[in-house]
């Protein structure tokens, strides 16, 4: 993979947005530029409302531009699963707002003249184990919510598969491409958009949203937050969602297979499209999905993914490869709807595997909402639901790891000093009994921060696939200099000093 390209496979002519600069008033702010963020800007700004959309980073550097742009109408975490914790009347309107997602990306994709590469192709869930009847229980739970996929015993692929089963109607398309898009039809329409720009905090007052960023205010009639991560609810909503980091490959094959979508049932599951129509022998392939934070060697998925491929298809290439960040649900539906006791406030959050869909109906949900619409998910996705049985073990699993990575974390063995540090890498450093995040560049220069989250104080962990500063607890993360660059955080991590040896300098407070 040494001469593989280490950033998305997407390529998109990105203008660049100022960040804010002044004091704004606006019907409704949006915080986050993916494409939750986007759509709900974009759907408020038809409804004719003013709209300012502010994004702590560049639009799409997010989930959305490192997704594979997968649009289908199966579920993440199973069609069984959804219909057993939420009962078939509720898993068959939140299916058919995934399907109404895809067909309202496509018109927005042909309205605004989206150069994004959409197309319509089947969908294959299949087992390459015998023995294995997932397919065969989504297949008869698929029918339950009316959907009609038709089962197979083999797929299109060039190795053994079975149980398959094919679902109609689904797509694909280039992410980062359409958001950018969608972006620059949103300042066409009369929206601002203020990049580089980070929410510090916000608070409702005389019927008026007040948010402080940067060093500007902007008071709204209606605060948006639409992150994967949930920018609100640190005990009612961030306690229920569960960080992890997936892992995708780009790859030239000989192989030539149907254009379509394909997701095995292995654990973590893989899910495979060609790349493009014009490259239909560059396969994008992603998996290996492992927690956020977990300090484990991040970088063994690539590896694990390019031993997928070279296993199945011939002539195997890796051309890209990056990894990105979502975020489980307890319940296995996203957190929609107005912020738990909040009048102002609207969040979307913890979309799983399935954010360009589901990120799209959230911001349509909404939409809808701060119009005083109905919309016929606002109670499956409402923050304040409350699924004890569905969601008690993703809870559990959550608090568990919150609490050992609160307490346990600052008692771990750590390097010794800041000479242990291996150059081009960045690691938890023990001295004197205080803690501190080091990273040392390829020079030998270092930066010190601390390593307590600024969402809830526990001990962010290197991340070695991508170079950052990952929370365990509720999936913050930030860039070696300690910058966040998502999840709950709001503010960089602190600069902090160490003793070190002479060769070696740190940075200042």
């Amino acid at each position: 993979m040494k001469s593989a390209q280490h950033r998305v496979f997407w390529e998109s002519d990105r203008h660049v947005y100022p960040c804010l600069d002044r004091n704004l008033l606006a019907d409704v702010l949006v915080v986050g530029g993916g494409i939750t963020g986007l759509t709900a800007a974009m759907s408020l700004t038809l409804a004719g409302k003013k709209v300012v959309l502010i994004e702590m980073n560049r639009v799409g550097d997010g989930t959305t531009g490192h997704s594979t742009g997968h649009l289908d109408n199966h579920y993440d975490r199973g069609l069984a699963r959804l219909e057993s914790n939420f009962g078939t009347g509720a898993a068959e309107r939140l299916i058919r707002a995934k399907q109404q997602a895809v067909d309202h990306i496509e018109k927005w994709v042909s309205e605004f003249s989206i150069d994004c590469d959409f197309v319509r192709v089947p969908g294959y869930l299949y087992t390459e184990d015998r023995n294995d009847s997932t397919v065969d229980a989504e297949h008869d739970a698929a029918w339950k919510i009316r959907l009609t996929p038709v089962a197979l015993e083999v797929t299109p692929l060039p190795f053994k598969t079975y149980h398959a089963a094919r679902f109609f109607r689904q797509a694909r398309f280039s992410p980062l491409p359409y958001v950018t898009g969608l972006a620059r039809t949103f300042v066409e329409q009369g929206g601002i958009i203020c990049e580089n720009t980070r929410m510090h905090d916000f608070e409702e007052k005389d019927g008026k949203v007040i948010t402080n960023a940067g060093d500007h205010m902007i008071e709204s009639e209606h605060l948006v937050l639409a992150g994967h991560a949930s920018l609100v609810g640190k005990f009612t909503i961030q306690t229920r969602i569960y960080p992890n980091q997936s892992f995708v490959i780009a790859a030239d094959v000989e192989d030539e297979i149907e254009d379509a979508l394909y997701w095995d049932t292995d654990t973590p599951y893989h899910y495979t499209r060609i790349a493009s129509s014009d490259k239909p022998k560059t396969l994008i392939i992603g998996g290996g999905d492992q927690h956020t934070g977990s300090g484990a060697d991040m970088r063994k998925s690539f590896g694990e993914l390019a031993e997928y491929a070279n296993r199945r298809y011939s002539g195997v290439s890796i051309t890209h490869y990056w990894s990105h960040e979502f975020f489980e649900p307890a319940d296995g539906a996203p957190y929609a709807g107005r912020a738990p006791r909040m009048e102002k406030v609207y969040t979307a959050s913890a979309f799983s595997g399935d954010g360009l869909t589901l990120g799209t109906a959230s911001a349509i949900l909404l939409c809808d909402l701060i119009q005083e619409k109905s919309n016929p998910i606002a109670d499956v996705l409402s923050p304040e639901r409350i699924k004890p049985v569905a969601s008690v073990r993703q809870t559990s699993k959550t608090l568990g790891q919150a609490v050992k990575h609160l307490f346990y974390d600052r008692f771990a063995k750590y390097a010794r000093s800041v000479e242990e540090v291996d150059a081009g890498t960045g690691a938890i450093v023990k001295d004197k009994g205080s803690l501190y995040a080091v990273y040392k560049d390829s020079t030998g220069e270092i930066e010190v921060l601390s390593p307590a989250c600024r969402h809830m104080g526990c001990i962010v962990h290197w991340n070695n696939a991508e170079e950052t500063w990952d929370c365990p607890c509720h999936g913050g993360r930030y860039d070696k200099h300690g910058n966040v660059i998502m999840g709950p955080p709001r503010e960089p991590l602190e600069k902090k000093t160490i003793k070190v040896e002479a060769e070696a300098s740190a940075g200042p407070e």
